[in-house]
C-alpha cells in the first residue's frame, strides 16, 4: 500500500450560527480540478440540481466527514444531504474548502493577496493523513 496523498484540515464555524459544527475537508486536490470546476455551468433557475456537478466534485475531491444533524437525525455525506442543508451553511462549506485549499497553495512566507480578509470564518485547522490502517 502507497502513501495516499491527501491533506486533512477541518473547518470550524466558529462565531456563527453553526458554531460547533466541524467539516473535515481534504485541500490535497489536483491540478486538474480547477479546469473541471472552471468549466461548470452557472446555475441560472436556482434548482438545486443545477449544483449536483459542482456538489459531486466537492464529495469527490474535498467532504471527508462532518457532524452535521437535522431533526431526522445525521445528514448523509451525499449530493442529497449538501442540498438538504440551508443555503448558508452549504455556501460556508464550499467557501472554507476554497480558502482552505488557497491557504495551503500559498508557499512558505508568502502573505495573503491584497484585499483579501484577515478572519474569514470558517476557520480551519489542519491535520495530517497518511494511509496506514490505525491499529
Amino acid at each position: 500500500m502507497g502513501f495516499l496523498v491527501e491533506r486533512r484540515v477541518t473547518l470550524e464555524f466558529g462565531n456563527s450560527a453553526y458554531e460547533g459544527a466541524t467539516v473535515e475537508v481534504n485541500v490535497a486536490v489536483p491540478l486538474t480540478l480547477w479546469k473541471d470546476l472552471a468549466e461548470l455551468p452557472t446555475p441560472t433557475r436556482g434548482d438545486p440540481e443545477e449544483l449536483r456537478p459542482g456538489l459531486e466534485l466537492l464529495l469527490k475531491w474535498g467532504l471527508r466527514s462532518w457532524d452535521l444533524e437535522n431533526v431526522d437525525g445525521p445528514v448523509p455525506l451525499t449530493v442529497e444531504g449538501l442540498i438538504s442543508l440551508p443555503p448558508d451553511v452549504t455556501t460556508a462549506i464550499i467557501t472554507g474548502w476554497q480558502r482552505a485549499i488557497f491557504e495551503v497553495a500559498l508557499p512558505l512566507g508568502s502573505r495573503r493577496p491584497a484585499g483579501a480578509a484577515s478572519e474569514q470564518p470558517p476557520a480551519t485547522k489542519s491535520r495530517r493523513s497518511s494511509s496506514k490502517p490505525n491499529s
